[in-house]
């Protein structure tokens, strides 16, 4: 059980890239790993080695599946039929998705083709005994799954439920102990790749947040971890609040809500594509309007792996050693895609100026960073003075570029602090400021 496991030691797949001759061996080894969340090579190997998806460390699941199975036990990986699982012509369509999503960059919003969903666990023995989280699932699916339809992609796409695509329990064989251990080691793939999806259940059912000793969605380890490393490389419409999710506030939430599962299924892809929210901005980076923008303000900002380390302290695992494990693994992720980004868009959330100060903070790591895009993040001059306070002398060496339109940077204060880490050496290169639409008064 991945909650439960001390063995979730980091692993990082082999190198992807052709040698680099004019970098050091640490550089190398950082632009490997970065390469595993950017290029598909690694999640292939986990999801369809050789083309054999029965073999695979993780077998994703078909939404279409999920979709039906509300309210009810599901069982173990080992205990799934074959039709649960994406076939292997859909994980090739899959992967095919995954790989142009990820080479846009983030530029376009995307219903990626495999979503990773995050969630609480109600027991070490089975996350989901009465099927309450699947059964939230189904509506979310078919949303979904409309908007898929409405962007001419197929509307049926891959899930990663931990319990259910990893091998489970003390009977594993000895071949699915090992892949189980591998998929394990690679969880990072999953959650932090650009091309991929994360459905985050922040508010989970009454039954499974009822353990006071485990706490909520926020006072838990390893998804704590999970919704982090989700955060530093995506778009902003690829990590999700589900906890908001409210169906009756989509286009079609009534008539999503009338059909079942296999109406709904049955449906043709045009009368599904009736069912989507209107297109909005899906040519910007974000949606800055509508239901989606309301769940793509679950986004978390980045945060450097000492700070990180303190945080994970607090939180609550079944095993006290997986603290030491899941903040060694945070340092490998966060080193990799900090150090390699060199266009940081972290716009339409809603940070606090704690979330502000500590992306400040993390600035130190964002070495070929050009450009920082935080655009309509519902700052204000205290959260725009708790990020420059943290900025350090080495922060952001090579950054030419910093968006803060769209924001109510209307007080003195922000400014100050900015213009004192300016002075101090922070963003040494920095050339534009750009402050298109901010609500800026003659204080400011």
């Amino acid at each position: 059980v991945k909650r439960t496991s001390s063995l979730a030691l980091a692993h990082f797949s082999a190198s992807i890239s052709p040698h680099r001759s004019t970098m050091s061996d640490s550089e190398e080894a950082v632009q490997r790993q970065y390469d595993s969340y950017i290029k598909d090579a690694a999640l292939r190997e986990l999801v369809l080695p050789g083309g054999v998806p029965n073999r695979a460390p993780i077998r994703l699941l078909k939404a279409s599946f999920v979709m039906r199975m509300g309210n009810c036990k599901v069982g173990r990986r080992q205990e799934l039929e074959e039709a649960a699982f994406a076939s292997p012509e859909m994980l090739e369509r899959a992967l095919k998705e995954v790989a142009e999503t990820a080479a846009d960059g983030g530029a376009r919003c995307h219903y990626p083709a495999i979503v990773a969903v995050s969630y609480c666990w109600a027991s070490p023995e089975h996350p989901d005994p009465e099927g309450k989280q699947f059964a939230m699932l189904q509506t979310m699916i078919r949303w979904y799954m409309a908007n898929r339809a409405a962007r001419g992609l197929d509307p049926d796409f891959c899930l990663f439920i931990d319990f259910h695509c990893l091998y489970q329990g003390a009977d594993r064989t000895k071949e699915q102990l090992a892949l189980f251990l591998q998929g394990l080691h690679s969880m990072d793939v999953v959650y932090a790749h650009r091309g991929t999806g994360v459905w985050v259940l922040s508010k989970p059912p009454d039954a499974v947040a009822a353990d006071p000793a485990r706490g909520s969605y926020f006072d838990r380890g390893w998804t704590s971890f999970e919704l982090r490393v989700s955060s530093l490389a995506k778009s902003g419409s690829h990590v999700l609040d589900m906890g908001s999710f409210e169906l009756e506030r989509t286009a079609a939430g009534p008539t999503l809500m009338e059909k079942t599962p296999e109406a709904f299924l049955a449906m043709s892809d045009a009368d599904k594509k009736a069912l989507a929210d209107p297109p909005g901005s899906q040519g910007n980076h974000w949606p800055d309007e509508g239901f989606l923008a309301t769940l793509a303000k679950g986004r978390e900002g980045p945060m450097h792996p000492a700070a990180f380390a303190e945080v994970i302290k607090s939180k609550n695992f079944s095993n006290e050693s997986d603290k030491e494990t899941v903040a060694g693994l945070f340092e490998k992720v966060a080193t990799a895609v900090l150090a390699s980004l060199e266009t940081a868009h972290f716009g339409f959330v809603t940070w606090t100026p704690e979330q502000l100060a500590s992306m400040g903070g993390s600035m130190t790591l964002c070495t070929k960073a050009r450009v920082l895009d935080l655009y309509g993040c519902s700052m204000r001059s205290e959260g725009l003075a708790a990020f420059a306070r943290n900025l350090t002398p080495a922060a952001a060496p090579a950054l030419e570029t910093l968006y803060l339109r769209g924001n109510e940077l209307d007080g003195e204060e922000g400014w100050v602090e900015l213009g004192g880490s300016l002075a101090r050496g922070a963003m040494p290169r920095l050339k534009e400021l750009r402050l298109y639409a901010c609500s800026m008064r003659s204080e400011g």
